[in-house]
């Protein structure tokens, strides 16, 4: 299958500038072109959207690459892998919450997957981001203020209320 990837890979990126240029001028495309475009593409975003450290700029530019193409993608597609991203990585930061590094990549992930409106359901995610929460009011998980305050930000992109969490809001410097 990597061979052929590569194939494809191959013969998208010797004619994606042709791609472009038929699409600004409104000309239709050879349907082999727009295929092995859309393979590619999409093939390119699943990969990105594996990765533990998200580059969401990366994501945008790939993004604008298949508007300006005029390539079709596999949203549902898209949005399952963001999901099962999302899920491993949340798994990963409830053994260790004060993972900044992980913490900030969860927030990426989670602000991608609000800007490209993938149909990513995130119920998993932000229960276990209540669990963190329980468990750190309740005492069982120590977290510092730095770790505190990427918490309740990854938390507001979850689009969940953190004002009710007294005890952690108590950790936040005072402006």
């Amino acid at each position: 299958m990597r061979e052929a990837e590569s194939s494809y890979r191959q013969i998208y990126e010797g004619h994606a500038s042709l791609l472009r240029y038929l699409a600004s001028i409104g000309m239709e495309k050879p349907q082999i072109l727009t295929l092995t475009a859309e393979f590619v593409l999409n093939a390119n975003l699943q990969r990105e959207l594996r990765r533990e450290d998200l580059d969401p700029t990366r994501i945008r530019l790939m993004l604008e690459q298949a508007k300006e193409e005029k390539v079709s993608l596999d949203r549902a597609g898209l949005g399952y892998t963001l999901q099962k991203s999302l899920t491993r990585m949340m798994e990963q930061l409830r053994f260790n919450p004060a993972n900044l590094d992980l913490l900030g990549n969860v927030s990426n992930a989670v602000e991608v997957a609000n800007a490209l409106d993938l149909p990513v359901n995130l119920w998993r995610v932000q229960n276990i981001y209540f669990e963190i929460a329980r468990d750190y009011v309740s005492g069982k998980t120590q977290l510092t203020p730095e770790s505190v305050a990427a918490f309740l930000k990854l938390g507001e992109r979850l689009r969940i209320r953190t004002d009710n969490f007294e005890r952690i809001g108590q950790l936040l410097p005072v402006a």
